[in-house]
């Protein structure tokens, strides 16, 4: 029984449509279910990508085993998992995880490794990402400011990722995403946000499904859906 489970960035509804995007230029209001139906001969399924991520940890990554997880995305933007009670976590508006543009600047935490690359090679040009990339490369040589950048940049995500964590009491926090593989350089200091916070606070480690955790999530998705239309008895 075939299926095609695609991720996207955005609050998606239940009609598989992307309500609102501030990734995406353009995205807000797009069917995107209608727009693939009409393409393709299986059945569609559309998710928010962040759903997907902590769907596939709990199936193949660090959080099996676990059911009440958080799960932080990052790379050149950062997005949010939940998973309670063993299932991704969707909200009244199916909007739960989505950071968006928050008031304050929990989220702006890229500003420390952007500022260290500029002030170490003012002449070249770094996204969010990149300038995270080559504050983590240099850090893991010994560059002293580097090492200050990275640790600042990742507390600055413990102190947003508090916001979650001291609520919903998580077994486990999953750091994913491409920076997930600066390892302790990242991991290290948000678990001390939390020792420093938390009541009982969560054990903090990185993913091991690197850029396939979307794939991973939708293919187990997919597999639910058909699971539930062949084995579920007609009422």
């Amino acid at each position: 029984m075939r299926r095609c489970a695609p991720g996207t960035t955005g609050t998606v509804d239940g009609s598989g449509r992307v309500v609102k995007s501030v990734a995406l230029a353009g995205w807000t209001g797009l069917d995107l279910r209608g727009e693939l139906a009409r393409r393709l001969p299986a059945p569609v399924l559309v998710e928010n990508d962040m759903r997907l991520a902590v769907l596939a940890e709990h199936w193949r990554g660090r959080a099996r085993g676990h059911d009440d997880v958080v799960y932080l995305f990052t790379g050149s933007r950062l997005g949010l998992g939940l998973l309670i009670g063993g299932r991704p976590h969707r909200g009244a508006h199916t909007a739960s995880g989505e950071i968006g543009r928050r008031s304050g600047d929990h989220w702006l935490a890229h500003r420390h490794v952007v500022d260290y690359a500029l002030a170490a090679e003012p002449g070249e040009m770094r996204s969010q990402r990149e300038a995270a990339e080559f504050a983590i490369e240099r850090a893991r040589a010994g560059d002293e400011k580097a090492v200050a950048a990275v640790r600042a940049f990742a507390r600055h995500l413990g102190d947003g990722l508090l916001t979650v964590v001291s609520p919903l009491d998580p077994e486990l926090v999953v750091i994913g995403g491409v920076l997930a593989e600066a390892g302790d350089l990242l991991l290290g200091p948000i678990a001390e946000r939390f020792a420093d916070v938390c009541l009982y606070p969560p054990p903090v480690v990185a993913s091991t499904l690197g850029r396939e955790c979307v794939v991973l999530g939708a293919i187990r998705w997919a597999l639910d859906h058909a699971e539930r239309d062949l084995f579920t008895l007609p009422a």
